[in-house]
């Protein structure tokens, strides 16, 4: 989970605040099942995810079992629910998305591709 998620999760929801700050990894919160994403029968790993400030959705991307399949999908923050959805199926350029973050600078994405 990116620092930009974490960001906007402890806005949106009520997190106890500490003193001092404390880096996420290190600071324990207890985690629930907000929503279940229904995801295309042709994907069945879900793997990197971020979140884009400038569209202000979670974005989650998925693959195959073998990798010649990518479903990136985009998720209302409030709703939950997938507002848009995008497939790819080249896998020498795309492949793996173990990692996802998104950079507002730049408006891009980036992942590992393994």
């Amino acid at each position: 989970m990116d620092q930009g998620v974490i960001e906007y999760i402890a806005n949106v929801f009520d997190i106890p605040k500490l003193a001092q700050p404390v880096s996420a990894v290190q600071m324990p919160l207890p985690l629930t099942r907000l929503a279940e994403i229904p995801l295309d029968s042709s994907v069945n790993q879900c793997q990197g995810f971020c979140y884009n400030s400038k569209k202000d959705v979670f974005v989650l991307a998925c693959i195959n079992a073998d990798n010649t399949k990518q479903i990136i999908y985009e998720i209302n923050p409030t709703t939950l629910q997938v507002v848009a959805k995008y497939e790819y199926s080249q896998k020498r350029l795309l492949g793996h998305m173990n990692t996802l973050t998104y950079n507002p600078n730049n408006n891009r994405y980036y992942t590992t591709n393994a």
